[in-house]
C-alpha cells in the first residue's frame, strides 16, 4: 500500500482493510465522570497526553477532537475495525459525562467562536433549541471546493483548506458586512508538499495548520504563525519536538477557553492492527512560549542577523550583501522580510551584467535570490504595496508576489527617472537622468498634480539625485554637488518648516560624507537606520570604474541636524 498522508483519508483505506469483520458497538451510553471540566480529566502540562485514555482515546482509531463552547461539548472521530468513522458526541448533562449519539461522519468539526454554527467543510449546521439543524451550504463560492476543515474567528473571517494536491489554504472575511470570494493565502502557509486543517484563533492573532515540509520531525508537523504589528502574518514556525513527532501530527486547535490545545497523532500502517490514531493535548502556554521566542528570535534575526552600527556607518552585511563586487541601493519592505539592491556580478567586461538582488525571511531564515536583470533602482512605498522603479512601478499581489512592470502613465512616463520615493501622503519626489532638478507631485482629492519643482533651498548646485522623502514629510535627503562638499557627491538634508516651507540644505558632515561620492540615501521603515551608498575604489584587478558598496548608520545621525524649536 502506498503512504497515504493526512488523517481525513482513513474512512477509506482502513474501512476496506477490515470490511469483513465483526462490527462493535460504537456508541457508549453512559461515560461519567465525577468533575465537569474536560470530561474529568486531569490537565496536562507542558508536555502532550491523550485525552481521555479509555473513554476518547483507546483502541480504535480517534481524531479531530473539539470542544463546544461552554465546554460541555465533545465532538471527535472515531473507527472502530469493520465500520465507517462515525462523528461522536459526549455531552455533560445531569452532572456526568455521557455519549450521547454517534452518526457517521460528512465533515471535520468546527465550532464557531459564538456556538451558533457547526462547520462541515463547505457545509455546515446551525444550533437550534433542540439540537443541530440539517446541513446546509456555505453557498456558490465555497461550493466546488472540496473543503476539509474550516475554522472562523469572532469577526467572521473563514480560513480553509482543499483537498487537492498540495492542501491549498484560503481566507475569506465579511467586508462592509459582505463576505469576500475566497483567495489563497501566501506562501508563509502554502508550502511544502501538503498543507491543510487550518485553525484561527479567535482575535486573528495566529493561525495553525499542518504540513509536511523539509527539515520537519515526522510524516507532517505543525506549524504557527503570528499576526504581525502591520496586520501581516509572520514567519511559519514549526510547533517543536515537544508536539511534533515521527508521525502525522495535524488538526490542531485551541478549547474555546483558551486552555488547552488539542491535535491528533496519526500513523497509518498496512492494516487496522498496524494503525495508530490518537487525540492528544497540552497546555496552551506552549504557544505563549513559542510567541516569546519568536518575538526574541525575531528582534535577532533583524536587519539580516547584523549587528546595529552606532553613529559611524559601516558597510552592511559584509559577504551577504557588500562584497568585492558592484553593489547600490538598499532598501526593506515595511515588515522588514524583504531586502532589495542591485548588484554588478562577473569577472570580465565582456560578462559583466547587472542584477536586482531580494534577500527574503523565510521560516527565521534569510535566503539569497536573484530576481531579474537590473529594472531600476527600487523603492517600497510606505504601506508595502507598491514597489517603485523610476517611472514603473510593481503592485503587491494577493499571492504576496508582485505583479508585472506597469507604467505610471502621462506626464512621468516621459520624464527620464532614475529614482523615485513617495511619502505616507503618496507624494512622489524623483529626479531626472542628467537635469540635477528635483520634482514633486501631490495627491490631491484623488488626483496626482502636475510635477513641480523644489525651490532653490534643494535644487542648488549640481547633480541633484536619488531623493528620498520621510513617510511624514518632515525631512527630505538627497545627494548632490556643492561647493562646499566633502566630495564628488555628498548626501544632504532639508527639514519642512512650521509654514510648509523647505529648510536651507544642510550637509550630513564627514561622518557620512567623504572625499569620494557618497549617494542614494535611504531610511529603514521603521525609522532606525539610514542606508546610502558610497563609491569605495577599484577593489577587483578587472574593475574599470569605482566600485561601490551600501553602508547604513543609526539614524539619530539626521536628528542631530534638525533645528531646535
Amino acid at each position: 500500500m502506498q503512504k497515504i498522508h493526512f488523517t481525513f483519508l482513513i474512512a477509506g483505506t482502513l474501512f476496506l482493510n477490515a470490511c469483513n469483520t465483526k462490527k462493535q458497538e460504537s456508541v457508549t451510553n453512559d461515560v461519567s465522570a465525577s468533575e465537569s471540566s474536560y470530561l474529568g480529566q486531569k490537565p496536562p502540562g507542558l508536555i502532550p497526553e491523550p485525552f481521555a485514555p479509555g473513554m476518547v482515546s483507546t483502541d480504535n482509531l480517534e481524531i479531530e477532537g473539539v470542544f463546544a463552547l461552554g465546554m460541555k461539548e465533545f465532538f471527535f472521530t472515531r473507527q472502530v475495525k469493520g465500520e465507517k468513522p462515525k462523528t461522536h458526541i459526549i455531552k455533560y448533562e445531569n452532572g456526568k459525562w455521557h455519549e450521547t449519539y454517534a452518526e457517521d461522519r460528512t465533515g471535520e468539526v468546527a465550532i464557531s467562536t459564538d456556538g451558533k454554527t457547526m462547520h462541515l467543510g463547505n457545509k455546515y449546521r446551525e444550533k437550534t433549541s433542540s439540537g443541530w439543524s440539517e446541513e446546509k451550504s456555505l453557498g456558490s463560492n465555497f461550493d466546488k471546493i472540496p473543503i476539509m476543515r474550516l475554522t472562523s474567528s469572532s469577526l467572521g473571517t473563514y480560513v480553509f483548506d482543499e483537498r487537492d494536491t498540495i492542501g491549498t489554504i484560503r481566507v475569506s472575511k465579511i467586508i462592509d458586512g459582505i463576505r469576500e470570494k475566497p483567495r489563497a493565502m501566501n506562501g508563509v502557509f502554502n508550502k511544502g508538499k501538503y498543507t491543510g486543517h487550518p485553525f484561527i484563533a479567535p482575535d486573528e492573532s495566529y493561525l495553525i495548520w499542518d504540513s509536511v515540509r523539509e527539515n520537519g520531525h515526522g510524516d507532517s508537523d505543525l506549524y504557527i504563525s503570528f499576526r504581525q504589528e502591520d496586520g501581516s502574518w509572520g514567519n511559519a514556525i514549526n510547533m517543536g519536538e515537544e508536539i511534533n513527532s515521527d508521525m502525522e501530527d495535524a488538526f490542531g486547535s485551541v478549547t474555546p477557553d483558551g486552555k488547552y490545545f488539542f491535535f491528533h497523532r496519526v500513523k497509518l500502517g498496512e492494516s487496522f492492527e498496524d494503525s495508530y490514531a490518537n487525540i492528544f493535548w497540552v497546555d496552551a502556554l506552549i504557544i505563549e512560549h513559542l510567541k516569546k521566542q519568536n518575538d526574541s528570535s525575531n528582534k535577532e534575526n533583524l536587519y539580516l542577523g547584523q549587528k546595529p552600527p552606532g553613529l559611524t556607518p559601516e558597510p552592511f552585511a559584509p559577504g551577504i550583501v557588500t562584497t568585492d563586487d558592484w553593489e547600490i541601493g538598499g532598501v526593506f519592505t515595511p515588515d522588514l522580510k524583504e531586502f532589495y539592491f542591485l548588484r554588478e556580478i562577473g569577472n570580465t567586461e565582456e560578462d559583466k551584467k547587472q542584477v536586482f538582488m531580494m534577500i527574503k525571511k523565510e521560516d527565521n531564515q534569510w535566503q539569497k535570490l536573484v530576481v531579474s536583470p537590473r529594472v531600476g533602482q527600487a523603492f517600497i512605498s510606505p504601506d508595502g504595496k507598491i514597489m517603485h522603479l523610476g517611472r514603473r512601478y510593481k503592485e503587491r499581489t494577493e499571492s504576496g508576489d508582485w505583479s508585472e512592470i506597469k507604467s505610471l502613465g502621462v506626464p512621468f512616463k516621459d520624464i527620464p527617472i532614475m529614482s523615485l520615493t513617495t511619502s505616507s501622503k503618496s507624494t512622489y519626489v524623483f529626479d531626472a537622468m542628467g537635469e540635477g532638478i528635483l520634482r514633486y507631485s501631490r495627491l490631491i482629492n484623488g488626483k496626482r498634480d502636475e510635477p513641480k519643482p523644489f525651490g532653490k533651498e534643494i535644487n542648488t548646485g549640481s547633480a541633484n539625485a536619488h531623493p528620498f522623502i520621510a513617510p511624514d514629510e518632515s525631512y527630505i535627503l538627497w545627494d548632490g554637488r556643492r561647493d562646499n562638499g566633502y566630495g564628488k557627491a555628498d548626501i544632504y538634508v532639508s527639514f519642512r518648516q512650521e509654514d510648509g516651507s523647505w529648510s536651507e540644505a544642510i550637509n550630513l558632515g564627514d561622518k557620512i560624507n567623504t572625499n569620494t561620492s557618497e549617494f542614494g540615501a535611504r531610511v529603514t521603515p521603521d525609522g532606525k537606520y539610514l542606508f546610502f551608498n558610497r563609491n569605495v575604489g577599484k577593489v577587483k584587478p578587472t574593475d574599470t570604474y569605482e566600485n561601490t558598496d551600501i553602508f547604513w548608520v543609526d539614524a539619530k545621525i539626521i536628528e542631530a541636524y534638525r533645528p531646535k524649536k
